[in-house]
């Protein structure tokens, strides 16, 4: 059954602050996250505290979580280890589960004079998101890339959660058969609920505002503002011009080198959110941001 969400604005761009006991479409768990200081190492707490809290797994607090990653055929040794992106990885502390690469974030065409051969490309990634268990985080839109995406995913079961503004409702058909569709009341708004409920963001083919979208995640990503992986689906010539953009800023030095690492590229969905699993979360290093001559 559909949830619909109507945004209402609160403190912080984000809405973090909500306290509002009547904004049931926006409560959030109470569940303190104080006592969490030694959890791995590498892990962004930040991403702890500002993520969206899940309910723990059943069983006695402190037995690994069970999952379905393929842990029968792994030495014991590396059962139940984090990787630094997995699927099905968690850490749990207390009452914080924090489960990594749960949602996805895709940004793509809401147009419907596009080729066959991208909307091939669109099914086959909602397909494998599904599959893979992850949330699909989109524009909430019914035609073009947007709602092939969908649809596909939510034909493989999967959840399908949109974001839509009120204008964009109408002109991007918002499509009623997602799992929760929100309406919020601007573009900037629409961005940031995007980025702030995905754990990566994948691009198809789209148009200046798929390709604004693009370079607003990489650009926070660039400067450490989140560290969710980055993925580009080379499915035609529009990606191909977004790639070699990139890459001729590089070249004439109106790109930072470092950038291009933080882009994920493959033809192939399976393939692609893969090399997003295996890429580093690392924060990128001070020095590759500080202006300088280049080598």
């Amino acid at each position: 059954m559909l949830k619909q969400r109507v945004w209402q604005p609160a403190n912080g761009p984000f809405g973090e602050n909500r306290k509002d006991p009547q904004c049931e479409k926006w409560q959030r768990d109470e569940r303190k996250t104080t006592n969490i200081g030694h959890l791995t190492q590498n892990f962004d707490m930040t991403r702890v505290t500002a993520g969206i809290q899940r309910t723990p797994p059943t069983g006695p607090r402190n037995e690994p979580p069970q999952h379905h990653c393929g842990q029968e055929g792994r030495p014991e040794s590396q059962k139940h280890q984090r990787p630094q992106w997995g699927f099905c990885s968690r850490i749990q502390h207390g009452d914080i589960v924090r489960t990594l690469m749960q949602r996805l974030a895709v940004y793509c065409a809401s147009s419907d004079s596009i080729d066959a051969a991208l909307r091939l490309h669109a099914q086959a990634l909602g397909k494998t998101m599904a599959q893979r268990g992850l949330e699909l985080i989109y524009g909430g839109g019914s035609i073009g890339l947007m709602g092939e995406v969908a649809r596909a995913a939510k034909s493989e079961g999967g959840r399908v959660h949109g974001v839509i503004t009120e204008r964009l409702r109408d002109l991007e058909q918002g499509w009623n058969e997602a799992d929760v569709l929100e309406v919020v009341p601007d573009m900037r708004t629409r961005k940031s609920r995007m980025i702030e409920l995905a754990d990566g963001f994948v691009v198809l083919s789209g148009g200046i505002g798929t390709w604004e979208e693009f370079f607003e995640v990489l650009v926070g990503r660039l400067l450490g503002e989140h560290d969710g992986p980055i993925g580009v689906l080379r499915d035609g010539p529009m990606n191909d011009a977004l790639l070699e953009l990139i890459e001729r800023g590089t070249n004439l030095g109106f790109v930072r080198p470092v950038t291009q690492d933080l882009v994920q590229v493959h033809e192939d969905p399976k393939q692609l959110l893969d090399a997003m699993l295996a890429s580093e979360s690392n924060a990128v290093d001070d020095a590759d941001l500080r202006p300088g001559v280049r080598d």
